[in-house]
């Protein structure tokens, strides 16, 4: 049978054990939507060298710019174009590694239309 001091005891652990969680939760979200978004990354980054990788396939690339980079409250959109001399990067999902941080994500790309030599990737995230 439960008493009246085992029911307090549990309730106030219950009550701890949901108020931490969403006190985790809060801090763990602001931490993310407080890095510094997407665009001001890469802007750090033109100009550096990026290892891509598909199946099969990498290659040495550079950052050469951003293009179309449109940003406001809900959404950020830019393009990345990359300078190669590869001309076998096939267009497709590939990991980018940044040679200097060493971070690695994957990104679409694709050859440009109008410019011998450049990949594009284009982004739309919401923020």
């Amino acid at each position: 049978m439960i008493n009246r001091r085992k029911f307090l005891v549990a309730s106030a652990v219950s009550a701890v054990a949901i108020g931490s969680n969403k006190i985790f939760a809060a801090t763990s979200f602001a931490q993310t939507s407080n890095k510094d978004d997407a665009i001001a990354r890469y802007q750090k980054k033109v100009g550096d060298s990026f290892y891509l990788r598909a199946e099969g396939i990498s290659s040495k690339v550079t950052l050469a710019e951003l293009r179309d980079v449109k940003e406001d409250k809900q959404t950020q959109q830019f393009t990345l174009v990359f300078e190669t001399n590869d001309s076998d990067i096939s267009e497709g999902l590939c990991s980018a590694t940044h040679l200097k941080s060493f971070d690695s994500e994957f990104i679409r790309v694709e050859q440009s239309n109008s410019e011998k030599g450049k990949l594009i990737s284009t982004f739309c995230l919401l923020k």
